[in-house]
């Protein structure tokens, strides 16, 4: 299972890029993507968990 998740965010990094190149920003300050199919009928999200905690 870890190899496989690393495969998929390695593979990911080629669509961040084009996500970076056309916004036209020089990072993404995103915990998670989403690409959506154009006819909406699925979407993949990728990210990391962020847990939020408050004293």
């Amino acid at each position: 299972m870890v190899e496989l998740v690393d495969t998929i965010f390695a593979n990911f990094n080629d669509v961040l890029s084009l996500k970076k190149e056309i916004y036209g920003v020089d990072k993404l300050d995103q915990e998670s993507h989403t690409v959506t199919h154009p006819d909406g009928s699925c979407s993949i999200t990728i990210g990391h968990n962020i847990t939020i905690s408050f004293d």
